[in-house]
């Protein structure tokens, strides 16, 4: 946004994650130069830059997203444009092996998958398993104590799974799949 006036330019309802409506506007730039908008939700701000955003008159090359708002530690909104609440730098990834609180079985796997973070006292955010290849074939964003895959419709091979805490330490274990 160059600074210009902004002018509403749509106005709807959204049902966010929690069950609530808000309103969400597009507001645009009338800058004659500049044609750009904002979602703005209400009780969120805007989605582009979250809530704390203020028009600043600079360009800069980074740019920044709202992933995602909780309220009361429950998940409210996700961007739709945004593939995980999270956006980490893994500096380090603990490989997960038989003495870890942390348990996974069986492994190699048929049709169930069981991943059971009950013995330890940390709260995760999210499950991923990916295929040889790189490519995302299972998500949870609210894994519990006692998480169960169902494996059945992926082929035989080689996947990781990817197991993420609210600090963004990463947890990894290779799985086998029959």
């Amino acid at each position: 946004m160059g600074g210009g006036v902004l002018t509403v330019s749509s106005v709807d309802t959204i049902v966010l994650s929690d069950g609530i409506s808000r309103r969400r506007l597009i507001l645009e730039d009338m800058n004659q130069w500049n044609n750009d908008s904002i979602t703005w939700i209400e009780g969120i701000g805007d989605i582009g830059l979250g809530p704390f955003y203020a028009h600043l008159f600079y360009w800069t090359d980074s740019w920044a997203q709202l992933l995602c708002t909780y309220q009361e530690e429950t998940l409210i909104f996700q961007n739709p444009e945004a593939d995980s609440c999270f956006a980490t730098i893994t500096t380090s990834i603990e490989e997960l092996d038989s003495n870890s609180s942390i348990k996974v079985y069986p492994n190699p796997v048929n049709d169930l998958l069981t991943l059971d973070l009950s013995q330890i006292n940390q709260s995760f955010t999210e499950i991923n398993i990916f295929n040889a290849l790189g490519e995302l074939v299972y998500q949870n964003n609210k894994p519990t104590a006692i998480t169960e895959i169902n494996t059945r419709e992926l082929q035989a091979g080689i996947y990781f799974l990817l197991l993420k805490d609210k600090s963004g330490m990463s947890y990894s274990q290779r799985i086998i799949k029959r």
